[in-house]
């Protein structure tokens, strides 16, 4: 047998070792197809390239977001028969990252979801993030910045089964919020449709979360894809949580507005839907023209209320089968909170 530790030269590899997730939703390590890095050494390729730090700041011409790119990142690798094997975690992490992103790239184009404008990415290994407004990012995951196109890699604080970004439903997760983004705002680089503070921004940033959540279960096929890496139940999709349970709601008055349980029921209630009709390719397309529906209608929206109405798109846009199931899933998960008119 021979190998190789390639650095700083090209690599003649077709397979690179990375995390997969299986069909009962834990993970192995093995080879893999990429066929979108171009130079797997230097994680250069058609969704984007990786670079090191760099700066995420405000914008001084719109004040909107952007990535001042920083320097070129290098993996070291083993090679041999054509498979590519990082020597340590954080190549290994890249390799995964890469992979899934254009396995979730894939899986929309394959249902017809034009996510084409997001690519190339940015994708920012530990960026400097100065202003203290940005301070909220989350300090360990693989975050999507939006408005600035890039995705923030960060290591994890604790050691995981599976690290965050190696988590294929993790990134399906955070290329769902740039295709809520997209989708929404018409642009990546454009500003968000709804703002922080506008009357409705809460409720979005809800729907925003469970949007994205629905991306990371329907794309890996697991309703608890997070927890490989995270043991948080209130994310599965198949918990019995509904919005009247959840305190922190749009409509009512809360001291800090937390997106994220309001943002499962959203979630699991697009879960119940795949479930009832048995088709999780329908169900992201509807999901993702559903979202370029209500961004349309609602677009000069102006109440706290105007993220609910995501729901009525559900209902509006499915065929019979989707619609009856999505009136169902939303009797069960919404009742008290919001009533689709169309629903018998």
């Amino acid at each position: 047998m021979t190998w190789m530790l390639l650095l700083g030269c090209s690599i003649d590899a077709d397979r690179f070792v990375a995390f997969q997730v299986q069909d009962d939703g834990s993970y192995t390590v093995k080879p893999r197809p990429i066929d979108s890095l171009e130079d797997p050494l230097r994680m250069h390729g058609q969704l984007g390239d990786v670079r090191a730090g760099g700066v995420l700041a405000l914008s001084l011409i719109d004040g909107g977001l952007e990535y001042r790119g920083g320097r070129g990142i290098e993996v070291l690798a083993v090679v041999d028969d054509g498979v590519a094997e990082p020597i340590d975690l954080d190549g290994l992490i890249m390799y995964s990252f890469y992979g899934h992103l254009q396995d979730t790239r894939d899986a929309l184009l394959g249902v017809g979801v034009a996510v084409e404008p997001l690519f190339p990415v940015n994708m920012a290994v530990t960026p400097a993030i100065p202003d203290i407004g940005l301070a909220l990012l989350p300090v360990e995951n693989a975050a999507y910045a939006p408005s600035a196109n890039t995705f923030i890699l960060l290591s994890d604080l604790s050691d995981k089964q599976v690290p965050l970004a190696a988590n294929a439903g993790v990134v399906a997760h955070e290329t769902g919020h740039g295709v809520f983004h997209l989708l929404t705002a018409g642009d990546p680089y454009a500003a968000k449709l709804f703002p922080p503070g506008h009357s409705g921004a809460d409720g979005v940033s809800s729907l925003d979360e469970g949007f994205a959540d629905m991306l990371g279960g329907l794309v890996t096929g697991d309703p608890r894809f997070i927890m490989p890496s995270l043991n948080l139940l209130s994310r599965d999709l198949e918990s019995t949580i509904t919005a009247e349970s959840v305190s922190s709601r749009p409509e009512l008055e809360v001291e800090s507005y937390d997106p994220y349980a309001l943002g499962s029921v959203f979630a699991a209630t697009v879960w119940d839907i795949r479930l009832e009709t048995g088709d999780v390719n329908e169900t992201l397309l509807l999901v993702c023209d559903a979202l370029r529906a209500w961004a349309l209608a609602e677009a000069d929206a102006d109440d706290a209320m105007v993220a609910y109405r995501y729901l009525d798109q559900l209902v509006a846009l499915g065929d019979s089968q989707q619609q009856q199931a999505a009136c169902l899933a939303v009797e069960n998960r919404f009742a008290g909170v919001h009533t689709v008119e169309a629903c018998p």
